[in-house]
């Protein structure tokens, strides 16, 4: 993340920066981070630790806010109206939307048919679920979702192969498997 300190990608435009400005003194620098994570990723920070900590203070100091002690108390791990209404807003604003419970079925089903045969690592299926979620402008489901899709869609994987496997074998092997 720190790369992206200089190229470009952490820079407020003059749309965000009166964006930001709308925003309440104590919500400003919290929105900003969430907006320009956003935009870089196509999803939110999951944990406070995720946002490097000299971005914040940086940022901080471009908005003339003071910089908070720890990015606990900027990315609250629970969630609260102020948060969700937050981002809403740059969902919005990038034109993305939450995923749905068909939108994960179809993430299992692109993965299982086109990501699967090439890997079974799960990390990697999570970065093309990821990039598939931002070319189709959806918010990644949370990681616990993620994790799921990614072993039903390896688990479907499988057993359709181990199927089409079974059907070819002669029938006299069949009987005996």
């Amino acid at each position: 993340m720190d790369a992206a300190l200089f190229d470009g990608s952490w820079e407020l435009t003059p749309a965000d920066r009166l964006l930001v400005e709308a925003k309440g003194w104590d919500n400003r620098l919290r929105f900003a981070v969430m907006l320009l994570f956003f935009r870089a990723r196509g999803r939110f920070p999951r944990a406070a630790t995720k946002v490097d900590q000299g971005m914040i203070t940086e940022l901080a100091r471009v908005l003339g806010v003071p910089t908070p002690g720890s990015g606990s108390a900027l990315l609250p791990e629970a969630a609260d109206r102020t948060v969700e209404r937050q981002r809403a807003e740059i969902r919005t604003l990038l034109g993305y939307r939450e995923a749905t419970v068909a939108d994960a079925e179809a993430l299992g089903a692109w993965l299982r048919d086109t990501v699967v045969v090439e890997t079974r690592d799960l990390d990697h299926l999570a970065e093309r679920l990821e990039e598939r979620c931002r070319a189709l402008r959806i918010e990644p489901p949370s990681p616990d979702r993620i994790e799921r899709i990614l072993r039903s869609a390896v688990r479907t994987y499988e057993d359709r192969l181990h199927a089409t496997l079974h059907a070819r074998l002669p029938p006299a092997v069949r009987e005996r498997c």
